[in-house]
């Protein structure tokens, strides 16, 4: 099949730190290309993802209309629109009957267009049901198409950590909450955006804030980590950091709020609804959970070839006008 990949251009693809859609179109593009399909993928920028692909002039959400344009002067058999606006999955951008397969893996405010979207299908079932669509088709992410890659970890590092964007959805702040009152040590990791900036001085001052981190350096990061901390406070889709700290062996303790529910069990970690009761728990992170175990099982989760083999049945589907 002809097939076409679209992503936020935000980001190059792969990305080099933060950059989970980024990240997972790079490898359902490697993937699908070295199962025979001939692939095109709509990015951003200094792109180096080995298929054919097109980039747009700059690294910003409003190029994605320039992915419409090329659509509709070429031709593909199927689309996987996972962009952030995804104009290619609306009615209005590409004529009624165009073969698009629309991932949704954000967006839990509801701002961007999300009804008018033809062959919807979501990366959780939490956030399936958030949308009012449990019936709709469910592929759950995995952060890469090698999990046997990713070290186990000993937690030796004496700190906990929180990966991901310094946000309040993210309840960042209750995890700095927590280590201050239990007195342990937080690292926190990921991008800060400028509007954002005034919610991360509230707890600046009592965690340590070292940026984005990539490669090598964030796996031996997960992997030192006595615990990955993510309280999150809105539906997250289904975080890669949660998933990427399993694979580590590392365990999680979180909220239950959309796709981590998931991934989080008592043999893995913790979800919790009274915030405040967090800090109580840390201290018995180094004897709760098998480290070893929780790599095992995750790297038999999240199967790359299972992934795959979802994804292209459903491009399948969608290529021989199946519609939904």
């Amino acid at each position: 099949m002809r097939i076409v990949i679209a992503n936020n251009p935000e980001q190059p693809t792969p990305p080099p730190m933060y950059g989970g859609t980024q990240r997972r179109s790079d490898f359902i593009a490697r993937g699908l290309s070295a199962r025979g399909h001939d692939v095109t993928l709509l990015c951003g920028p200094n792109s180096t993802c080995q298929v054919n692909k097109v980039e747009v002039n700059s690294a910003a959400m409003s190029e994605e209309k320039h992915y419409v344009e090329w659509a509709r002067c070429n031709k593909w058999d199927c689309l996987l629109d996972m962009t952030s606006l995804h104009l290619l999955g609306q009615k209005p951008y590409l004529p009624d009957g165009a073969k698009t397969l629309s991932m949704m893996s954000g967006d839990p405010f509801k701002l961007y267009a999300h009804d008018a979207l033809r062959n919807r299908m979501y990366v959780s079932q939490p956030f399936a049901d958030f949308y009012g669509c449990p019936d709709h088709p469910v592929i759950s992410n995995i952060p890469t198409d090698n999990p046997e890659e990713f070290p186990l970890g000993d937690g030796s590092g004496g700190f906990f950590l929180y990966m991901g964007t310094v946000r309040p959805e993210k309840g960042v702040h209750l995890a700095a909450m927590a280590c201050k009152h239990a007195g342990f040590p937080l690292i926190v990791a990921g991008p800060v955006q400028d509007r954002f900036l005034p919610y991360f001085g509230t707890f600046k001052d009592s965690v340590e804030y070292i940026g984005e981190i990539g490669g090598d350096a964030r796996l031996e990061l997960l992997g030192k980590a006595k615990a990955l901390l993510y309280p999150v406070l809105w539906c997250d889709a289904s975080p890669l950091a949660v998933k990427e700290s399993l694979l580590c062996g590392t365990p999680v303790i979180g909220c239950p709020n959309g796709g981590i529910m998931e991934d989080i069990g008592e043999s893995n970690g913790l979800l919790i609804r009274q915030d405040h009761l967090m800090w109580g728990l840390l201290t018995t992170c180094d004897t709760r959970w098998d480290r070893e175990n929780i790599r095992r099982q995750a790297i038999i989760r999240m199967n790359p070839k299972n992934y795959l083999d979802k994804v292209e049945a459903l491009l399948v589907k969608v290529a021989n006008g199946e519609q939904w």
